[in-house]
C-alpha cells in the first residue's frame, strides 16, 4: 500500500519527445511550434504536501509528459503504477504549461482528467476535469479539487492522464498533467452502545472504560454504524471473546431490516450463548456500500458481569501493646483482607464502635484496607466491623466485630502512705503504697534507692499492698 508516499516510475515515452525536440533545436534556427515543442518554462511544482494527503502521485510532475487534444499519440500520458485502496476520495490536481512563445497563444481546452484502473486493466472512474489554465502568458498553472467523494469500488493499481477534449483538431490545447493528490473519505464507523437482557428487559448502556452488571443470561448487543462521502451502510460484523466462548466476523442485523442509509442501527441475533459471570469484550467493524470496511479495534467495548457478592472480609488488630495486648497508648489501627475472585472491583464500608455498642462513625466505599480511630477518647474502647460491597452493586456480609481495644494515654498513679516524708529509723520498716488508674492496673513494681545509689532493683509486688525494707 502507498501511505503518504510520492510514486516513482520512468515514463519513457517522454524520451521520444526529448529526441524529437533535441533533433529540432540542433537545426538552423528556427521557431517554436506553438504549444508543443517550443522549449518549456520551467516553473512548475507540486503543491500537494504528502502529509496532508493520503496519496500524491507525482510522477507526473517527475517525468513531464504534455498531452493534446489534436494528436492520437500524445492524447494521453503513460500509465503510472500505484497502490490504492478502494474507497472514496477527495481528488485534487495540478495543472501547467509553459514554453517559448506561449505568451501569443490563446488555447481554450487545456485541462487534463485522471483515470484510475484495476489490475485487469479496467477503468475503475474518471475525475473530473482540471480547470482551463490562463491563455497569452508564458506559464500558466492551476491547482485545486476536481471531485468531491469520487468513488474507487475496487483498488487501483494504475493511473493515466487524459485530455479530454481528444479529439479536437482546432487547437494543440497543451498541457501538462503536474501531479495528483487523494484524501480518503473516513473509512465507516460502528460502535456497541448497550446489552438487553431477553429475560428481565433489563437494559445496560456501557460507560468508559468498563461496566459491571450483576445479573447474567441470555443477551442482545446493540450498537451504530454510520458510512461517509454519500455511500451507505452495507453490513456490520462482530466479535465476541467472553470466558465461555468467542465469536468471530459474525453477521449482525439491521434494526429496520435492511442496512441501506448513511447511519444504521444493529443488534446481534437471538442465539447466542449466554453471558456468564467474568469479562467480556465485544467489537464491531461497519462496511459501506463502495466497499470501504472499517477497523475492529477501533471500536470494542468490555464490559464485567459478577453475581457474586463479595466474602466476609478479615479484620485483625495491628497495634497491641507489649503488657496487655488490646490495652494501647496510641490510637487503635486495624486492617482487613478478602478473598475475592469476581471481575467487579470491590470497595469497603467499615463502622467504628464504642464498646457498649453505640456507633462512632461509619467510613463508606473506601478502596483502602486499614483503619487508625480517630480522636480516640482516653480511656474508652472500640471494636469495628467491615463489610464489602463491589461495582456490580453486589453486597457482601458485616464481617464479625473486631477485638475490643482500650485506649489509655493516662499513666497510672502511686502515693505512698506510710511512712510519712522525713521518717527516720535505724531499723527494718513496712512501706504501705496505693495504685490507681482509670482503666486498671497491669502490673506494679518498686525499686530502693540508697542516698541517690541502686539498692534493690525494679521488684513485682501486687498492686496496693505493703512491702518490708529491711536496712541491714
Amino acid at each position: 500500500m502507498i501511505s503518504q508516499k510520492r510514486i516513482s516510475f520512468v515514463l519513457l515515452t517522454f524520451a521520444v519527445l526529448l529526441t524529437s525536440f533535441m533533433a529540432v533545436s540542433a537545426t538552423a534556427p528556427s521557431p517554436p511550434i506553438p504549444g508543443f515543442l517550443g522549449p518549456p518554462v520551467l516553473n512548475y511544482h507540486c503543491p500537494y504536501n504528502e502529509s496532508q494527503y493520503d496519496y500524491v502521485i507525482s510522477n507526473f510532475i517527475d517525468n513531464p509528459q504534455k498531452i493534446l487534444s489534436d494528436s492520437a499519440l500524445n492524447h494521453s500520458t503513460s500509465n503510472v503504477s500505484v497502490n490504492i485502496p478502494s474507497g472514496i476520495y477527495d481528488v485534487y490536481e495540478y495543472a501547467w504549461d509553459g514554453y517559448v512563445g506561449r505568451e501569443n497563444d490563446s488555447q481554450p481546452y487545456e485541462r487534463f482528467v485522471t483515470k484510475f484502473y484495476d489490475n485487469q486493466g479496467n477503468l475503475i472512474a474518471t475525475s473530473n476535469q482540471s480547470t482551463d489554465l490562463q491563455d497569452n502568458v508564458s506559464f500558466a498553472d492551476w491547482s485545486g479539487l476536481v471531485n468531491s467523494n469520487l468513488v474507487l469500488s475496487t483498488n487501483i493499481y494504475d493511473v493515466q492522464g487524459w485530455h479530454p477534449d481528444w479529439y479536437n483538431g482546432d487547437s494543440a490545447n497543451s498541457v501538462f498533467p503536474g501531479c495528483i493528490a487523494l484524501k480518503r473519505i473516513p473509512l465507516p464507523t460502528c460502535s456497541v452502545d448497550y446489552i438487553k437482557n431477553k429475560d428481565s428487559l433489563n437494559i445496560y448502556s456501557f460507560n468508559a472504560p468498563m461496566t459491571y452488571i450483576n445479573e447474567n443470561g441470555d443477551y442482545i448487543a446493540y450498537g451504530n454504524a454510520s458510512s461517509f462521502g454519500g455511500s451507505t451502510v452495507s453490513n456490520v460484523q462482530y466479535n465476541r471473546t467472553s470466558p465461555n466462548t468467542y465469536i468471530s466476523l459474525e453477521n449482525t442485523l439491521p434494526s429496520d431490516g435492511y442496512f441501506n442509509e448513511p447511519e444504521e442501527d444493529w443488534q446481534t441475533d437471538e442465539d447466542n450463548p449466554l453471558f456468564i459471570d467474568g469479562v467480556h469484550t465485544i467489537c464491531c467493524r461497519a462496511a459501506d456500500s463502495v466497499g470501504s470496511v472499517g477497523n475492529f479495534a477501533d471500536s470494542c467495548t468490555s464490559f464485567c458481569i459478577d453475581e457474586t457478592a463479595p466474602g466476609i472480609p478479615s479484620v485483625s488488630f495491628d497495634n497491641p501493646s507489649k503488657c496487655e495486648p488490646n490495652y494501647v497508648n496510641e490510637a487503635p489501627q486495624f486492617s482487613w483482607s478478602l478473598e475475592d475472585n469476581g471481575c467487579a472491583p470491590v470497595s469497603y464500608e467499615v463502622e467504628v464502635y464504642f464498646s457498649n455498642g453505640t456507633l462512632y462513625y461509619s467510613v463508606e466505599d473506601t478502596n483502602q484496607t486499614s483503619l487508625t480511630i480517630v480522636n480516640p477518647t482516653n480511656g474508652q474502647d472500640y471494636y469495628i466491623k467491615v463489610r464489602a460491597k463491589d461495582a456490580a452493586g453486589n453486597v457482601g456480609t458485616w464481617s464479625v466485630n473486631s477485638t475490643h481495644v482500650y485506649y489509655d494515654h493516662e499513666n497510672p498513679k502511686v502515693k505512698i502512705t506510710q511512712p510519712e516524708a522525713g521518717f527516720w529509723t535505724n531499723e527494718d520498716f513496712l512501706v504501705n503504697e496505693t495504685d490507681t488508674d482509670n482503666l486498671g492496673l497491669y502490673q506494679c513494681e518498686y525499686k530502693i534507692l540508697n542516698e541517690g545509689n541502686k539498692t534493690v532493683g525494679w521488684t513485682v509486688l501486687p498492686c496496693n499492698s505493703a512491702f518490708t525494707v529491711n536496712i541491714s
